[in-house]
């Protein structure tokens, strides 16, 4: 198993970068986009420098309704004409970002193109087998340490906007090879809560874990407080995992949980690859 980070916040000098995250996974079975980053020029072209075939991708999966997930969907839909598209079926709802002067921007994907490819598109709920290598999950079993980020994020329900669910987050999990890894987006139901989800559907914690932990509210520029990040660094400490993590983790939360997991947190950043073995 391997994967490329196509699309994040940093990058590696010769590739492009945006507030956004999109992943390109090969297992023994499935060429996987897990997400598709806010962009489909960029991630095209951080594909093709890598040497990656977004034509060939089999399976794509949106790990959330945000445009920084599924803002490439276009451009990666104009190359692959034949890869099925996992979205959780509350992804469909309109989303919006509370600005500092209390306006609304919207955040949610291009409803047009949604539509558009519809055919294309598999619709989730809590739990789906893909097949013996992949299972998608939204079924979160708590919620401890969830991110402060989330009180800025509103999905909308009979036209009026609420506080979000997050109920159309997914995760995905992979076995293959003999080991198994957690894929996340934003972990917005909080990723102690999301590894417990893992570990109840599997009976075992993940031996890798890769996801953005959303310790930074990138709309207000704020990290989660220093108490937060530590807090969840004590329950992330308790697995022996090896954990990648950026996009929406922050920069001064990332320093702060290398302090205490070392080289078990690895930092994503795009045209960088990783085999786990």
């Amino acid at each position: 198993m391997r994967f490329v980070t196509l699309v994040e916040n940093t990058c590696v000098p010769g590739f492009g970068c945006a507030h956004g995250l999109s992943i390109y996974i090969e297992t023994s079975k499935h060429k996987i986009l897990f997400d598709a980053g806010p962009d489909g020029e960029l991630l095209i072209s951080n594909a093709e420098k890598m040497g990656i075939k977004l034509s060939e991708v089999d399976i794509a999966i949106i790990s959330h309704g945000h445009y920084d997930h599924t803002g490439g969907l276009s451009g990666f839909l104009k190359l692959n004409s034949s890869a099925k598209i996992y979205m959780h079926t509350l992804a469909y709802n309109r989303r919006h970002f509370a600005t500092e002067n209390c306006g609304w921007r919207y955040i949610g994907p291009d409803m047009e193109l949604l539509k558009n490819y519809s055919q294309r598109i598999i619709l989730t709920e809590d739990f789906l087998s893909i097949d013996d290598e992949l299972a998608l999950f939204s079924r979160i079993p708590t919620t401890d340490l969830l991110p402060d980020g989330n009180s800025s994020l509103y999905e909308e329900v009979n036209g009026e906007n609420v506080s979000d669910s997050f109920l159309h987050e997914q995760n995905l999990i992979i076995c293959d090879g003999g080991k198994s890894a957690l894929f996340a987006g934003c972990a917005h139901r909080g990723i102690i809560n999301i590894i417990r989800g893992f570990n109840e559907i599997i009976g075992k914690h993940p031996d890798y874990v890769i996801s953005g932990f959303h310790l930074t509210n990138p709309g207000l520029k704020i990290d989660a407080p220093d108490e937060l990040v530590f807090a969840v660094a004590n329950e992330l400490i308790k697995y022996p995992c090896r954990y990648y993590t950026g996009h929406c983790t922050g920069e001064r939360p990332f320093l702060l949980l290398k302090s205490m997991l070392g080289e078990n947190l690895h930092a994503l950043k795009g045209g960088l690859e990783e085999t786990l073995l």
